[in-house]
């Protein structure tokens, strides 16, 4: 089994995380963590959400965006 040094990105702790899984929080943190609701969705209510146009202005001007 290989395992990589990771840091938590719940506490800032460092701990051993097995090569082939992607978890981002220590055994401690991920335990506290689950006893939060999973998010239902993303953007339920409020302001509708602004879209952002990209002109070839903006792309140009100075090179560099």
């Amino acid at each position: 089994m290989r395992v990589t040094l990771k840091i938590c990105e719940g506490c800032g702790g460092l701990w051993f995380r097995a090569q082939e899984l992607n978890e981002i929080y220590c055994a401690a943190c991920s335990m506290r963590l689950r006893a939060f609701p999973a998010p239902r969705s993303r953007r339920l209510a409020g302001r509708p959400r602004k879209h952002r146009r990209c002109t070839r202005q903006h792309v140009n001007a100075g090179g560099v965006r």
